[in-house]
């Protein structure tokens, strides 16, 4: 297991300066012209056209919920369960290619892992059509959502509750617990800095190694985490001043997609902090209404078919994008079920509903394959066709017994 070795933050803070430069203030925590998340009775005509989902009740602790059972985000490079400790990106893996121990998605610490514990809990709503998260207590009304069009980005937006006319209602502190835990079985050399952002904000900056390559002759992978400073495992006090939310960004990039996975991260994360809260909710939201137009299944008199036909799209399109050909797995990019892997029920049972509507994602997972020919044709040379795979796409499952 890797676990936190503790580093020099100066050294760090010296690096990213001079890499990328000093940056103006951004607008992060502005939130000029703010509008107010919605309520939880505003959900009430998108919950009657399928198109959310609403939990009304006290008992949102994570650790009650069967973890198969959560929301899940995610935007096709990056994906995590609400709640959960850890968060996956496309490609990334770690373990052996072999059948008796076959690689999986490498568990990513997600600093996402965090809720308000100030107030009762009231409900939570899943947003089918802006694909984001709310938790909602007395006190606050909490947003998660990956982002669509920055791809690298994961978003947390905080406000306290407000009246009709938009001004601060209640409490004007509230509470924001981070169960981040910064650890995981996949990782090695995991080095956790406190620093300042060349835009002077605080942040956290996780890096590490994936554990075991899948290959003796494929390098394993640096994984480079930049997140808004949270201590993990610790209670933060917000303090708001009327109407006003708080934004905690996460920018993610690892070696499968980058050279330089830190610096990238970092410049990731400093472009989406000189956006407004508004305009960078207004951006994912616009992204998701582009990738989905006019396309989908309308079906009238059978809600709850209606209800698993939203879900579903809305689970597929959550763990694919066109631009990273990294294939689809059985529960998703949020799930290490079946290991992560690509098996024929892609084809089979994915791939036909994608093709249809989402053309350019149907190309994006034949990409997946076309590209893995060279290991397939070696694997026929051994006259047992492979049954699933990983980033390499040769055998890594073993093959069940009929």
């Amino acid at each position: 297991m890797g676990r936190l070795v503790s580093s020099s933050a100066v050294a760090l803070g010296l690096v990213v300066s001079a890499c990328l430069g000093r940056t103006d203030g951004s607008n992060l925590g502005h939130n000029l012209g703010l509008t107010p998340l919605p309520t939880l009775s505003d959900w009430s005509d998108a919950v009657s056209s399928a198109n959310a989902l609403t939990y009304d009740g006290d008992d949102l602790d994570a650790s009650a919920i069967d973890p198969t059972l959560r929301a899940t985000l995610g935007n096709g490079y990056v994906a995590s369960p609400i709640g959960s400790t850890e968060m996956f990106v496309a490609g990334v893996f770690n373990g052996e290619q072999t059948s008796d121990t076959p690689s999986h998605r490498a568990s990513i610490p997600s600093p996402l892992n965090a809720r308000i514990t100030s107030g009762d809990a009231v409900g939570a709503a899943l947003d089918l059509k802006g694909a984001a998260f709310y938790r909602y207590t007395s006190d606050a009304t909490m947003v998660y959502y990956v982002h669509r069009a920055r791809s690298s980005c994961m978003v947390m937006e905080v406000e306290p509750v407000m009246n009709a006319s938009g001004e601060a209602d209640g409490a004007t502190t509230v509470t924001l617990q981070s169960d981040m835990t910064v650890e995981s079985d996949d990782l090695v050399n995991i080095q956790l800095n406190t620093t300042t952002a060349p835009n002077g904000m605080d942040i956290l900056v996780l890096t590490a190694t994936t554990a075991t390559a899948e290959s003796g002759a494929d390098d394993v992978v640096d994984v480079a985490v930049v997140t808004s400073y949270l201590e993990p495992g610790a209670a933060t006090k917000l303090t708001f001043d009327g109407a006003e939310r708080k934004t905690f960004l996460t920018a993610v990039r690892t070696g499968a997609d980058s050279e330089s996975p830190l610096e990238d991260a970092l410049a990731d994360f400093l472009a989406a902090a000189e956006v407004d809260s508004n305009e960078l909710r207004t951006a994912h939201e616009e992204a998701w209404r582009e990738l989905t137009g006019e396309a989908g299944i309308e079906i009238a008199g059978r809600h709850d078919v209606a209800v698993a036909v939203n879900s579903s799209y809305y689970y597929l399109l959550s763990s694919v994008r066109e631009d990273v050909p990294h294939g689809l797995s059985p529960g998703g990019l949020a799930s290490n079920g079946y290991n992560g892997h690509s098996f024929w029920d892609t084809e089979t049972w994915m791939y036909p509903p994608l093709l249809g509507l989402f053309p350019d994602i149907g190309r994006s997972l034949l990409t997946y394959r076309v590209q893995r020919i060279p290991e397939a044709k070696l694997k026929a040379l051994s006259y047992d066709p492979p049954y699933a795979g990983g980033s390499l796409g040769g055998q890594l499952e073993p093959r069940p017994a009929y």
